[in-house]
């Protein structure tokens, strides 16, 4: 019998992907940062194929702040 794969995630199933709240994902979708789909009036989706693209590639996310690389980079642990 085939397996099932799911083709989109709610967004709660969004966030727990991720580790991030829902309120995040949504902030990302209202942004434009995370492609979607709506359902009606209120029902939001989120394409696997295009979330595991944005991973992999490692764009989209980044929303002005500052990110760990950055913040390494920019104030060095004394222990180091």
């Amino acid at each position: 019998m085939a397996t099932k794969t799911k083709l989109v995630l709610s967004v709660s199933e969004t966030a727990e992907v991720l580790g991030v709240c829902e309120t995040t994902v949504y902030r990302s979708v209202r942004l434009g940062r995370l492609p979607y789909i709506r359902i009606g009036r209120n029902r939001i989706l989120i394409p696997l194929a295009a979330l595991e693209r944005m991973l992999e590639i490692g764009e989209g996310w980044n929303d002005g702040g500052v990110d760990a690389a950055q913040e390494t980079a920019a104030n060095p642990s004394e222990d180091a």
